[in-house]
């Protein structure tokens, strides 16, 4: 009898483990499944819309101006890619910009959705997938006008969306990577990095409204004080910066942030040069 007994609990005790077993390998499949499914969607969305920007290698002549037509400064630096915004609308109507880091996975299309979870699980073109999409926080001003333009991805265990930020945490890979490119419909922006720390997730890192220049000048001497990193970049009232953010486990709700100035570089796209 009592080995009949012990026969029953091993066998209960196999299928337990066995079921436990094929529920973790599922899921460890489908998220495995959902990273490639990320990977190669992005992979093909920077080959259809992003291009080398070869105005990069061609010196810029100045142009003659003419006196009856209003005409933007020749700019002596452009970003290292083009976007086609009016492709890219056609998969989604949310897309507000494409964020590039040289040497890096960081290559990525922009959205702005009606809030900030939409996008936290899903891909630009309202598909479900954990690894969802960067996005611009749903309160700031698509245009990046806002003083602090805060965007938000994923600390993806494969390295992928804003996993390497937290990389922003070492000096040396601050040297090796000072600056991002942020492409927008209208203007192209050379992101100086100028802070990397930790932060929890309601922060006041968080603000985008600011009631005065001298409180956003605070806030900006505020934000570099609190730097891991040593940078060169100044930063007045007048400049806008843009916060990366996303998830790290130093405590509970924690976030990394990494903080930009955002400098407009190459030509305006609008319907009329900047003057």
């Amino acid at each position: 009898m009592k080995n009949k007994v012990l026969t029953v609990v091993l066998v209960v005790l196999l299928l337990v483990c066995l079921s436990v077993f094929l529920f973790y390998g599922y899921k460890l499949y489908t998220t495995f499944r959902d990273y490639k499914i990320a990977k190669e969607q992005y992979s093909s969305m920077s080959d259809q819309f992003v291009t080398a920007n070869e105005l990069e290698r061609i010196p810029v002549k100045q142009e003659q101006e003419d006196d009856d037509v209003r005409s933007e400064a020749v700019p002596t630096e452009f970003s290292p890619i083009n976007v086609d915004f009016d492709a890219l609308r056609n998969v989604s109507r949310d897309i507000v910009a494409w964020i590039y880091s040289p040497d890096t996975v960081i290559d990525y299309p922009v959205v702005q959705g009606p809030d900030n979870d939409t996008y936290l699980h899903h891909f630009m073109d309202g598909s479900y997938n954990p690894n969802g999409t960067i996005f611009l926080d749903f309160a700031a001003q698509g245009d990046f006008s806002t003083r602090n333009n805060i965007i938000y991805g994923h600390n993806m265990n494969d390295g992928s969306m804003f996993h390497s930020i937290k990389e922003y945490a070492k000096q040396d890979y601050y040297e090796a990577h000072p600056v991002m490119y942020l492409n927008t419909p209208l203007r192209d922006y050379k992101l100086e990095i100028f802070s990397a720390y930790i932060t929890g997730y309601d922060s006041y890192t968080y603000t985008y409204v600011f009631e005065s220049e001298d409180v956003y000048a605070a806030y900006l001497n505020q934000m570099q004080a609190s730097s891991l990193i040593q940078t060169p970049v100044t930063l007045t009232s007048d400049d806008l910066i843009v916060t990366l953010s996303t998830c790290t486990y130093e405590f509970e709700n924690a976030r990394f942030v990494v903080q930009a100035k955002m400098t407009p570089i190459g030509y305006y796209h609008g319907s009329a040069p900047i003057v």
